[in-house]
């Protein structure tokens, strides 16, 4: 009784499977439907007034924003007037001026290939006096948002610190009376987007002896340099 138990069992089975079976036949086919964007280079605002702030310029001023540019720089570095005899390594920024200066770049080329930026003072000079020495500083990265209405640009910290293809601002010295040196970098797929830095804690360090420094006011200029590779 058990084993003919056990044949109708399976033979039920073999029943059950024999009508499943024929819903294969039934099977959802599947199709394909192509889906595509052509990615161009973008453009960059037009130039404004920088921050805003009256502290910042326009470096080129002759040629308009391209896809890839520096989009300000400081307007000025005015150090406090400083007695021959004093400390010549930390000189501190004029007090009337704003204590912190900015300089930003764009790049939308859509390339990621990375960039680096470069700054120096070829000389300061007093008639045929020089100076040598280097301008020192702390850099504080953020994303550049542009304000169409107002033509400027603000800074967005919490987005520079959350977004993985941010450049890095890592400088702290740019050299008077010397070459230039690399102060932001972007490595490859890094960089794409418009970024601002802030230079805080900025101060004019002296070399030159103060035995052959001549009394006057020295005078020269920061050159930035944006450069198409890290």
């Amino acid at each position: 009784m058990k084993k003919k138990t056990l044949v109708t069992l399976f033979a039920g089975t073999a029943i059950l499977g024999a009508s499943i079976a024929p819903a294969a036949a039934h099977a959802t086919t599947t199709g394909t439907t192509p889906a595509n964007v052509e990615m161009t280079s973008g453009s960059l605002p037009p130039d404004g007034t920088g921050d805003g702030d009256g502290d910042t310029q326009d470096p080129d001023p002759a040629n308009p924003n391209t896809n890839f540019d520096l989009l300000y720089v400081p307007t000025e570095f005015k150090f406090a007037a400083t007695e021959v005899s004093s400390d010549l390594s930390a000189i501190s920024l004029d007090a009337k001026g704003t204590q912190t200066k900015r300089y930003a770049v764009g790049d939308v080329r859509g390339t990621q290939a990375g960039w680096s930026v470069t700054a120096g003072v070829a000389e300061m000079k007093n008639g045929t006096a020089t100076l040598e020495g280097s301008i020192t500083f702390t850099q504080t990265g953020a994303v550049a948002k542009y304000n169409e209405t107002a033509k400027t640009y603000s800074r967005d910290v919490a987005a520079f610190a959350a977004d993985p293809g941010s450049p890095e601002f890592a400088g702290t010295t740019i050299p008077v009376g010397g070459a230039a040196v690399s102060i932001a970098t972007a490595a490859v797929g890094k960089g794409q987007g418009t970024w601002d830095s802030e230079l805080s804690n900025v101060k004019l360090n002296i070399t030159t002896p103060s035995s052959q420094i001549t009394n006057g006011a020295y005078t020269g200029n920061v050159t930035w340099t944006l450069v198409a590779a890290p």
